[in-house]
């Protein structure tokens, strides 16, 4: 069963708890009490029937991207000279473990 309550702000909360289905709460809201009943129903309706909403499925978290990734398709995407490359392919090893977030 879903929780709805109200917010302060006037707004309706609907939290959607399933254990062995839904790896940790749903969260939306809506503007209305009816709106959250009807969104809070047709989402625990398709549970029912064992179907996972796209908008309840967990993405896969992105690859992380090394600055060693990033500089490779830089060499290989980008016209650089031959002195700049070089300086670039002797860094590389040095990059190996640093971390660079999008």
């Amino acid at each position: 069963m879903a929780t709805i309550r109200r917010r302060a702000s006037g707004s309706w909360e609907i939290i959607i708890q399933r254990k062995g289905v839904l790896p940790k709460p749903h969260y939306a809201s809506a503007d209305t009490e009816e709106a959250a009943r009807i969104y809070a129903l047709g989402v625990e309706r398709l549970l029912d029937q064992g179907i996972l909403p796209v908008e309840l499925q967990e993405s896969a978290p992105a690859p992380v991207k090394t600055i060693d990734i990033w500089a490779r398709q830089y060499l290989v995407q980008v016209s650089i000279s031959e002195s700049d490359r070089l300086l670039l392919n002797a860094m590389l090893p040095r990059w190996l473990r640093l971390k660079f977030h999008k």
